[in-house]
């Protein structure tokens, strides 16, 4: 049986090439290759049918094998869960769950595995809280390898970062500059959440990439998806947009954050002293 050369995941990996350096009798086969299990977290009242653009992908006989498995919580997130987070302990014990146990099924099929995750808008928040769960799952399983995290209109605090640098190969944040939900996310409830969907992490160990058309919903688009997600979770190629420079309305958003949360301090100042009077 031929053997690949390792290579560095940045390089692309090319079934077709492959097949041609290989002689007729003893070629390589796609069952040869490490498939890849793409796990896909999505957010609030997010349509899971963006799913199918990765299954019709693995469909291609000459394509890298992906296995895709769709995440969701007991049920449907919605705003409620965002602002009070009543539920979510009980969707992270699902999350890790699921993605243990179907990551359990597809090693007992293949003898190693790459895994992918593409989170988009709350399911980015949630798998940033259960990251160290799954971390410690992959200790115990190191033929399961964890290589790309790709974000997609994320509300991740900007301080995971470190977390999520260290369990992958590399996050990927893709910012859409029309995207106004991270923003108020963050409005609503600032000691979880970022708008890093919008503005980026600009941090360590992750590679924001800016895209000036992009809102909450084409971020999770056919397009954005086959011509910017899958290059990452099949052949490990972090393509970049042309580089644009645009106005940031950052340090004016914080400021509106401040005086917002400002006025909320100084109306429950007065209105627990109107109460005690």
């Amino acid at each position: 049986m031929t053997t690949i050369e390792a290579r560095p995941l940045e390089e692309a990996f090319d079934v077709e090439i492959e097949f041609e350096e290989t002689d007729d009798d003893n070629g390589l086969t796609r069952s040869d290759v490490t498939p890849v299990v793409v796990f896909l977290l999505p957010g609030i009242n997010s349509s899971k049918s963006w799913a199918s653009v990765f299954h019709n992908f693995s469909n291609s006989p000459t394509a890298r094998q992906l296995i895709t498995e769709t995440v969701s919580g007991p049920s449907d997130l919605d705003t409620v869960d965002l602002v009070f987070r009543f539920r979510l302990k009980s969707f992270r014990r699902d999350y890790v769950h699921q993605i243990t146990a179907a990551l359990d099924k597809h090693k007992a099929e293949h003898p190693s595995l790459d895994v992918a995750l593409v989170c988009h808008s709350m399911g980015s928040a949630i798998f940033a809280d259960i990251v160290e769960d799954i971390a410690s799952y992959s200790d115990k399983n190191p033929n399961i390898e964890f290589h790309h995290v790709i974000f997609l209109g994320s509300v991740c605090k900007r301080t995971h970062n470190l977390n999520l640098g260290k369990f992958c190969k590399r996050l990927v944040n893709d910012v859409g500059e029309r995207d106004f939900w991270p923003i108020a996310a963050w409005f609503v409830n600032p000691l979880k959440y970022d708008p890093v969907g919008r503005f980026g992490f600009h941090r360590t160990m992750v590679t924001d990439r800016i895209f000036p058309e992009n809102d909450h919903s084409s971020c999770v688009g056919d397009d954005h998806l086959r011509t910017w997600v899958l290059p990452v979770v099949e052949d490990g190629i972090i393509r970049k947009p042309e580089f644009r420079r645009t106005s940031s309305p950052y340090n004016l958003v914080r400021l509106l954050h401040a005086v917002f949360w400002g006025l909320l301090v100084c109306l429950g100042a007065l209105t627990l002293f109107s109460i005690v009077m």
